[in-house]
C-alpha cells in the first residue's frame, strides 16, 4: 500500500486526533474515511461532472447552479470566464 505523507498546521492535527479518539480509531483509518467520503462528493458533484464534460469536449447535461459552474470554471485550467467560453473553447478543439 502506497505512503502519502500530509503536512498539517497545528489546530487541524489536534482536531484530527481528538475525533480518532473519540472514535476510538487510528488518524490513519480516520484519514482514509475522511478522504473517501470527499472523493467520492467530488465524483457526485454536478458541477465537476459539467467541468469534466466539457474539457472532454463534449456538452455538458446539468441541470443545476449556473452561477457555481461558472465560479469553479474560473479556477479551472485552462481558465475559463464563462461557460459560454468554455462551450467555445470546447467546440474549437472539436473541430
Amino acid at each position: 500500500m502506497p505512503v502519502v505523507t500530509v503536512r498539517l498546521d497545528e489546530q487541524l492535527a489536534r482536531r484530527l486526533e481528538e475525533l480518532a479518539k473519540l472514535r476510538r480509531i487510528t488518524r490513519s483509518t480516520l484519514m482514509k474515511e475522511i478522504l473517501e467520503e470527499a472523493l467520492k462528493r467530488q465524483d457526485d458533484d454536478p458541477v465537476r461532472e459539467a467541468l469534466r464534460a466539457l474539457r472532454q469536449k463534449k456538452k455538458p447535461g446539468f441541470s443545476g447552479n449556473w452561477a457555481q459552474l461558472e465560479k469553479e470554471l474560473r479556477r479551472s485550467k485552462p481558465r475559463f470566464n464563462s461557460v459560454e467560453e468554455a462551450l467555445a473553447a470546447s467546440r474549437r478543439r472539436s473541430e
